[in-house]
């Protein structure tokens, strides 16, 4: 984690509450289309990719944490899942 850029991880447990509760209660994974602001390792797209989301984005402002996502999206073979955006939203 890079401290200049606020970078913490997403525990495991809250990535999958969080994704559970959009789906469970408002339907919001499953054949739609899900931004991942500051994306960092992925873990959020990646888990909305393989929910069965119609398109999801992440977006991060490190090359460093894209770099690590890509290989991430590799390794759970998503990389055609998931569209990857360099970018300051700030």
């Amino acid at each position: 984690p890079k401290w200049h850029l606020e970078q913490y991880p997403t525990s495991a447990h809250l990535a999958a509450r969080m994704l559970y509760t959009a789906e469970s209660m408002y339907s919001d994974i499953c054949d739609s289309s899900v931004l991942d602001l500051g994306t960092g390792a992925g873990m959020l797209a990646i888990a909305s990719a393989m929910m069965g989301a119609g398109h999801v984005t992440a977006v991060d402002i490190d090359p460093d944490a894209l770099a690590v996502c890509r290989e991430n999206l590799r390794e759970c073979e998503c990389e055609e899942l998931v569209d990857l955006v360099h970018a300051d939203l700030g």
